[in-house]
């Protein structure tokens, strides 16, 4: 462990540093525990010794201070490794089965990705930028779509996310890595009958549903995942759905296709269920 000593006018800790010509420096940790301070203090003179009395540069430290940190904070947690811990939280899907199988998916491929890099058994905490960039590299190589890869890292970084709500990691290491870029003024146009045909045939129970009251009233698919079962009104026909855009309610008539869709749907007794 590194040297450290207790200044009596400051409640840090302080590391100390041993200079090539042989005076020392005293740094603050900014920390209490004494236990920190001193792997603080020997990672940084291990920086220092390595730099063969030339400057440290910036950079070098932040890398250290951010292994450090993960060092710390290990001793806090027990091993987590990672491929293990993302399909366990297959397990708690409760969403569509489309989503579901993205995940599965994406999962896969990042266990792929790891295993090429001899980097199976790795702990959550210990996934790097650079593992995620290989993740992206590895779906743009096997031809998938910028919005294929983004919607893959999308599905990833929220299971990131999760484990960061849950204190398994500190952070959020897909962020690091950027997703391609949206097109710009793309054309937008109406799906072809074909195209629509083709979207209900390996669309779930939900997805299609949704779908018929994109298809039949105009709503975003957005405004529609947050509708209730009060918003259905069958005695006049009218979807009531709060639409973000305009921050306002609108009464969306329902032809009679989509009546006889919520006609042979349950309602639940509590109306503020989610519809989809």
């Amino acid at each position: 462990m590194g040297t450290t000593r207790k200044p009596s006018r400051s409640p840090y800790h302080h590391i100390v540093l041993r200079r090539f010509d042989g005076s020392q420096a005293n740094v603050s940790a900014k920390t209490k525990d004494k236990d920190a301070a001193a792997l603080m203090s020997h990672h940084s003179q291990l920086l220092v010794d390595a730099s063969g009395g030339k400057p440290v540069p910036i950079s070098e430290c932040l890398e250290t201070a951010e292994a450090i940190c993960k060092a710390v904070n290990r001793k806090r947690r027990s091993p987590t490794p990672a491929i293990p811990y993302l399909q366990g939280m297959l397990g708690e899907h409760t969403g569509s089965d489309v989503y579901y199988r993205i995940k599965r998916d994406v999962i896969a491929t990042f266990k792929r990705v790891l295993d090429e890099r001899s980097r199976g058994d790795v702990d959550l905490a210990e996934v790097t930028g650079d593992d995620i960039g290989h993740f992206k590299a590895h779906l743009l190589g096997l031809g998938r779509g910028k919005a294929t890869v983004r919607v893959y890292m999308h599905a990833l970084g929220s299971l990131f996310q999760t484990a960061v709500k849950r204190g398994v990691v500190d952070d959020n290491v897909v962020s690091q890595v950027s997703k391609p870029a949206r097109p710009k003024n793309s054309p937008r146009r109406p799906f072809t009958d074909p195209e629509l045909r083709a979207a209900f045939a390996v669309a779930d129970a939900e997805w299609r549903g949704m779908m018929l009251v994109a298809l039949y009233t105009g709503l975003r698919l957005g405004d529609i995942s947050r509708l209730v079962h009060r918003d259905i009104d069958l005695l006049t026909g009218h979807i009531r759905a709060a639409v973000r855009k305009t921050r306002s309610f609108e009464p969306k008539p329902m032809p009679i296709v989509l009546m006889r869709y919520f006609q042979s749907r349950d309602r639940p007794q509590d109306l503020d269920t989610p519809l989809f």
